[in-house]
């Protein structure tokens, strides 16, 4: 997906960005822009934690739908077992 659409979509939906590395449980996460996001596609989990009539209208092409009122430990240690080199980032439309 070009940077284009990745910044149109975060403008879009003011789209919040956050990386935790799979290894680094404990660590704290941090945010990061739309370009580092386009350069870490391919080594990364991209999970939409919007509604799903928010995840339907818009999304990060390969993102995985999982709303943040329903995300349990255990989807995220799916993904970490599936993939343990690929970090987790995290998008949703800012914090109400």
């Amino acid at each position: 997906m070009p940077i284009t659409c990745l910044t149109r979509l975060a403008v879009a939906i003011l789209l919040l960005f956050t990386l935790c590395q799979p290894a680094q449980a404990a660590g704290k996460p941090r945010s990061i822009s739309t370009k580092q996001l386009a350069e870490q596609l391919e080594q990364s989990h991209i999970i939409d934690t919007r509604s799903r009539l928010e995840y339907a209208t818009l999304r990060i092409k390969g993102a995985i739908h999982i709303p943040v009122g329903t995300m349990i430990k255990e989807d995220l240690q799916r993904l970490i077992n599936k993939a343990p080199q690929k970090a987790l980032v995290f998008y949703c439309n800012g914090f109400r």
